[in-house]
């Protein structure tokens, strides 16, 4: 009975839908719906309220627009960034004057305006922050001379941030931790040496009165 009523409504939409609604079968015996009737057809009773009754929009084979962006979007990367230079655990001499520590950043949006900060000790470096986007390897010139101190002597401890353009700034990634030992010439003490003590030799005075036999 619901494929006959679903044959009756698709044919209402090119009949009026006040007309009478006749059926019959054809010599294959197939079910045939007509508004004319023909002498083995009957008349099929309809709903009053059929004009009230509305059929169901064909589904669309096309995709919508929310899945195809969402099949064509790539997955987003958080950004990161490591020291590569100099290494943990490693000494450095103030003899050198010059040290650049080189650190390497990938994944960074280029629509943030990111720049890296380095920190020297926790605090940051007084340089100039350096901007970054994408993968990139960038560098910061530590400088011990005359005008220049900025690597305090023995224990330092090195990080990299990635921060954004906002003020306050926000961070997007930070770098291990990089610990590395600064000397400076002639103040380096050799642990595998012992001091010698001073040997002193009494000074021995006579006795006038011991006799010697």
């Amino acid at each position: 009975m619901a494929k006959i009523l679903i044959l009756v409504f698709s044919l209402l939409v090119t009949i009026n839908i006040n007309a009478d609604v006749y059926q019959h079968r054809d010599a294959n015996g197939n079910l045939v719906f007509s508004d004319t009737p023909s002498p083995n057809s009957t008349q099929v009773q309809l709903p009053d309220n059929l004009s009230q009754v509305s059929l169901p929009a064909p589904a669309s084979s096309a995709p919508s627009a929310a899945s195809s962006d969402n099949a064509t979007t790539a997955p987003v990367l958080a950004p990161t960034v490591n020291i590569i230079n100099p290494t943990n655990n490693a000494t450095w001499s103030q003899a050198q004057t010059l040290l650049n520590v080189t650190a390497s950043v990938k994944n960074v949006d280029p629509k943030a305006g990111a720049k890296a900060m380095l920190l020297v000790n926790g605090a940051p470096f007084a340089g100039t922050p350096v901007p970054v986007s994408g993968n990139q390897q960038i560098s910061f010139e530590l400088r011990v001379d005359n005008d220049h101190n900025d690597i305090p002597i023995g224990q330092v401890s090195l990080q990299v941030q990635i921060i954004d353009s906002a003020t306050p700034y926000n961070i997007l990634a930070t770098s291990d931790t990089v610990n590395f030992t600064n000397y400076q010439p002639g103040n380096r003490v050799n642990k595998s040496t012992t001091p010698t003590p001073s040997t002193v030799t009494p000074n021995v005075t006579p006795n006038p009165n011991t006799l010697t036999p």
